[in-house]
């Protein structure tokens, strides 16, 4: 495998210099499947399974609502289900049981203050707890 080694200089108090190895696959993009929903402002969490969450998000002047899972494995996106209340620029946070919280950001009223979703993204369909 071929490995680079990258420098870098950090602005401290003193100055630093910090070196790391990045593998030369990690230095490429591929191509992979579409969202079925193009958003932007969305969050990505990384699940135990090894699948990515894609959350929320803004297109085309509207908050977006809807979850999609996307597999790494076969580079398909796929719809997971819907936040009870659509928002943008959230957190999302895994949890030690699995589940993802989604808290805060805007919607189109606003900022969201309260967390009001809680997703079991795996498997079937998604556990929506209301408040």
């Amino acid at each position: 495998m071929y490995l680079k080694t990258w420098k870098y200089i950090a602005l401290l108090p003193l100055f630093l210099t910090i070196s790391f190895t990045v593998p030369s696959y990690a230095q490429t993009f591929t191509l992979t499947g579409n969202l079925h929903t193009a958003r932007q402002t969305h969050t990505a969490t990384l699940l135990n399974s090894g699948q990515v969450l894609i959350a929320g998000g803004y297109t085309n002047g509207a908050v977006v609502g809807s979850a999609e899972l996307y597999n790494p494995t076969t580079g398909a996106f796929t719809v997971s289900g819907s936040l009870k209340t659509p928002r943008y620029r959230q957190t999302a946070t895994l949890l030690n049981n699995g589940k993802v919280l989604i808290a805060g950001g805007y919607t189109s009223n606003g900022v969201l203050r309260l967390a009001r979703n809680s997703m079991t993204p795996l498997p079937g369909p998604l556990h929506l707890p209301g408040i």
